[in-house]
């Protein structure tokens, strides 16, 4: 278990089978309170859990907000969501 309060994974999911993505997911929200997860991902389905989200257009947040608000803001995240999960 990490010391650090906070956890930094740069696309924690790129090299592993897509079989595994839930569980790296439950691996990250079995941390105990008090870490800091910050995930940079172009996979959508493995931002999903995740409190807070940013969706970065050009170097720039685009739209932020958990995953139910991004979905209802009928924006680019949840056009990307929408093609991801065709």
């Amino acid at each position: 278990m990490p010391n650090a309060p906070i956890i930094l994974l740069d696309e924690p999911a790129s090299s592993i089978d897509p079989s595994y993505h839930d569980e790296v997911n439950s691996g990250i929200e079995s941390l105990p309170k008090g870490f800091t997860v910050i995930a940079v991902t172009y996979s959508l389905s493995f931002a999903d859990p995740f409190d807070w989200i940013f969706l970065l257009e050009q170097g720039h947040i685009a739209e932020s907000g958990t995953h139910s608000e991004l979905l209802a803001m009928n924006g680019l995240y949840s056009k990307l969501w929408q093609t991801a999960m065709a």
